[in-house]
């Protein structure tokens, strides 16, 4: 519990002090239209891997679920030095799969930093739209439940 009141404490510093363009409820409501079967969520982010598996559901989701969505949530924590465009595209695998990705890419240990988003260049069945810009970012990937994976 310490680690829940922790990393609630944290994140919701954290938003305060980011632009309202951080906020992920466009991204979200972009998604629910699509009507995912599935959602892969990374908050790319150094702290990630102190949040529990469903904590980072709840906020992935968030926005889904308050639209009355109710779409399973992958968390994706990355191990140090992952590729994040790999890793999510794995986990998006299941056709019907949407991605929504969230990154700083000044805060040092952002894995976005190192490795910039490239979801369509890897796998073009995915249609990306970003919702940020400069230091932060939001990208929301999906592909159809019909479209094969290549």
């Amino acid at each position: 519990t310490i680690y829940l009141g922790l990393g609630g404490w944290m994140l919701a510093g954290r938003l305060r002090m980011a632009p309202k363009r951080y906020n992920f409820e466009a991204a979200s409501s972009l998604l629910a239209a699509k009507a995912p079967s599935r959602l892969v969520f990374l908050w790319d982010h150094p702290v990630d891997p102190i949040l529990a598996p469903d904590q980072l559901s709840a906020l992935g989701g968030f926005f889904l679920q308050r639209a009355g969505r109710d779409v399973p949530v992958a968390p994706v924590v990355l191990a140090p030095g992952e590729d994040p465009n790999t890793r999510l595209l794995h986990d998006a695998g299941p056709p019907g799969s949407a991605i929504l990705w969230i990154y700083d890419t000044v805060t040092k240990g952002t894995a976005a930093t190192r490795r910039p988003p490239r979801i369509p260049t890897l796998d073009p069945s995915f249609t990306c739209r970003p919702f940020a810009s400069g230091r932060f970012g939001v990208l929301a990937c999906w592909r159809p439940a019909d479209t094969p994976k290549p």
